[in-house]
């Protein structure tokens, strides 16, 4: 499995997020200074973020991003999703029409491995934090 940019930015940010607002609103300059995140790149994955419900934008000289639900709502899965990012990593090798014994074994071991990562991903941002 291998993030783009937008998921190697999008869940640093967004632990940024979480780790810093306590409940107050985080200007996105902040995060791309303290992450090295460059700002036009991390306002494209906001804007995205929040048309998705993941964050919620505050206007006015307060101003800023908060999380758009609990903690323990966002998973890995849902932040990398609405950045843009690819989140289907079927890695199965043969489908249903694999003809030999074979093939089958492999699709069935490939099988396993998707639940596996979508486990992994399906982890929240509080449990990440927690890590």
């Amino acid at each position: 499995m291998k993030l783009t940019s937008r998921g190697r930015y999008a869940l640093p940010a967004m632990l940024d997020l979480l780790h810093n607002s306590a409940g107050k609103a985080i200007k996105l300059k902040t995060i791309s200074d303290r992450q090295g995140i460059p700002l036009n790149y991390l306002s494209q994955l906001f804007r995205k973020l929040c048309m998705n419900g993941v964050v919620k934008s505050v206007r006015g000289p307060g101003g800023g991003y908060v999380l758009g639900k609990l903690p323990n709502e966002i998973t890995v899965k849902e932040v990398l999703l609405h950045a843009g990012e690819l989140t289907d990593y079927n890695s199965t090798i043969y489908t249903d029409d694999a003809s030999t014994d074979e093939q089958r074994a492999v699709s069935v071991y490939f099988t396993s491995l998707d639940k596996i990562v979508e486990d992994f991903l399906s982890k929240t941002l509080d449990q990440l934090h927690e890590e």
